[in-house]
């Protein structure tokens, strides 16, 4: 399946999309669910950025923005911070595959980092971490790893921790 969904053009009107099955009710974040662990967000316009201005063009309508899979249904509470009686029947999803050359589902942060500074020497490969706010006080939420259009997200902090989230920013 993430060979057909990476390669979706950012702004595809999501009603050209096969497979998409249950709009989410995700507050501030438009999410379809398309099965198997991956979820598409939308924007209701098209846009772009000149000199730091963001700029609305075209029809309103339901346009692609970002791939997101998460394997565990823990995760994806955690990442959108969801109620769990409001994700009804959704469910851990047993999918394997490889996100990108050398790099799949279950790779740990520190095989992902090493295979990452080897390509483009490095470049536009930046880690962190990620805090919420709970309870009055800035909790860990998850690690991360950003590289080109791709966010690798670690709900553990070891640095064995297995990539088991990620999302992708279509082009």
């Amino acid at each position: 399946m993430w060979n057909q969904l990476n390669k979706i053009q950012r702004f595809t009107p999501i009603r050209n999309l096969e497979n998409v099955t249950t709009k989410l009710q995700l507050p501030n974040k438009p999410v379809y669910y398309l099965g198997s662990g991956f979820h598409i967000s939308y924007t209701d316009i098209q846009f772009k950025v000149e000199d730091l201005e963001k700029k609305e063009y075209g029809e309103a309508g339901e346009y692609c923005l970002n791939i997101y899979f998460f394997k565990l249904r823990s995760d994806l509470i955690k990442y959108f911070n969801l109620n769990p009686e409001d994700m009804g029947s959704y469910s851990d999803v047993n999918n394997n595959f490889e996100v990108l050359e050398g790099i799949s589902i279950n790779s740990t942060y520190n095989e992902i980092i090493n295979v990452l500074k080897g390509k483009n020497q490095g470049h536009n490969l930046q880690t962190g971490e990620s805090r919420r706010l709970i309870n009055e006080e800035f909790m860990f939420h998850y690690d991360y790893i950003n590289w080109n259009n791709y966010i690798f997200m670690f709900f553990d902090k070891s640095k064995n921790a297995k990539l088991r989230s990620f999302q992708y920013t279509l082009q």
